[in-house]
C-alpha cells in the first residue's frame, strides 16, 4: 500500500473518534434542538470544533486524500454555523428589528436626514418662488396629465372640493395605488445612491469595499423600515384623508404622527449587542 494512503488511514484512525462524536452531536441538535443536550456535552462542541479545525489544517498542509479534506470542511462548517450563527427564533428577529435594528440605522444616517430634509425645502421654497413669478413654472414641476385639475387655473371652490368633497374611486385602491407609486419611487432614489456609488465615495476611515458592504446591510435595513412607513402613509392618505374632513383632527393626526415618528427613531434607546444581553 502507498505511503500516502497509509499516512492518510493513521491520520484518520487516531481522531476518527472525535470526529464521530462531534457529528453525532451535531445530528442530534438537528433532530432535537440545543435543549436535547447537556451541559457537557454542550460544553464539548467547541473544544472538539477546534481538534476538527486543526485536523483540517494539517490535513491541507500535507495533502492528505481529497475525501478526508471535504469531509473535515463539511463537518466544521457544520460546526461553525451552529457555535456562531444565528439561532434566534423568528419572532425574536422581528422583535429586534422593531427594537434596536430598524431605529439605530435611522439615527446612524441623521446628518443624511437633515440633509434631505433641507434639500426638500429648499425645493419646497424655489418652486413656490418661481410659480409665483410664471404659473407656467407649475407644469415643470408636476406633469400636467395628473393634476386632475389642480392647477394655477384652478378655482378656490374646486380646490376645496378635493380637500373635503370625497374621492369617487373606491378608497381602497386610491390607497394601493399611492403605497404603490410612492415605495417605487423611495426603491429608485435609494437605488441611485449606489449607482452613483455614494457608499464608496465617503468611507470614512474604511476601505472602499468595507463602506459599501456596511452601506448595503444598514440601506437593506432601512428600505425595508421605508416600505412599511409608505404603507402606513398610503393608508393615511387612501383613507384618511377621505373619511376625515375636520381641520383639527386632521392636524391632531398629523401632529401624533410626526411626534411618534421622531421618539420611535431618535428617543434614546441601548444597541442590538445591548438589547440581546
Amino acid at each position: 500500500m502507498p505511503a500516502p494512503i497509509l499516512k492518510s488511514q493513521r491520520f484518520r484512525q487516531e481522531r476518527e473518534a472525535d470526529w464521530s462524536q462531534l457529528d453525532r452531536l451535531l445530528r442530534r441538535i438537528d433532530k432535537e434542538g440545543p435543549a436535547a443536550l447537556d451541559d457537557r456535552q454542550l460544553l464539548s462542541i467547541p473544544v472538539l470544533y477546534r481538534s476538527a479545525l486543526s485536523a483540517l489544517s494539517v490535513a491541507r498542509a500535507t495533502s492528505l486524500d481529497h475525501q478526508l479534506v471535504e469531509y473535515l470542511e463539511s463537518l466544521c462548517a457544520r460546526t461553525y454555523f451552529f457555535v456562531y450563527g444565528n439561532r434566534s427564533h423568528p419572532l425574536e428577529r422581528i422583535r429586534r428589528f422593531f427594537l434596536t435594528d430598524w431605529p439605530n440605522a435611522a439615527q446612524a444616517l441623521w446628518r443624511e436626514t437633515v440633509g434631505a430634509g433641507l434639500l426638500m425645502l429648499l425645493g419646497t421654497v424655489v418652486s413656490y418662488a418661481l410659480v409665483l413669478r410664471d404659473a407656467d413654472w407649475f407644469y415643470a414641476f408636476v406633469p400636467a396629465a395628473i393634476t386632475g385639475g389642480r392647477d394655477p387655473t384652478a378655482t378656490t371652490a374646486f380646490l376645496r372640493s378635493t380637500l373635503y368633497g370625497g374621492q369617487h374611486e373606491p378608497l381602497s385602491f386610491f390607497a394601493a395605488f399611492l403605497f404603490t407609486h410612492n415605495a417605487q419611487i423611495a426603491v429608485f432614489a435609494f437605488a441611485l445612491g449606489f449607482v452613483f456609488c455614494l457608499p464608496s465615495a465617503f468611507p470614512g476611515e474604511r476601505a472602499r469595499t468595507e463602506a459599501v458592504s456596511a452601506a448595503g446591510r444598514q440601506g437593506a435595513i432601512l428600505m425595508f423600515g421605508v416600505v412599511i412607513m409608505l404603507f402606513a402613509a398610503g393608508l393615511l392618505e387612501g383613507l384618511g384623508r377621505q373619511l376625515i374632513v375636520n381641520d383639527w383632527v386632521r392636524y391632531a393626526i398629523g401632529a401624533a404622527m410626526i411626534t411618534a415618528w421622531s421618539a420611535y427613531f431618535y428617543w434614546p434607546r441601548s444597541s442590538a449587542s445591548d438589547a440581546a444581553r
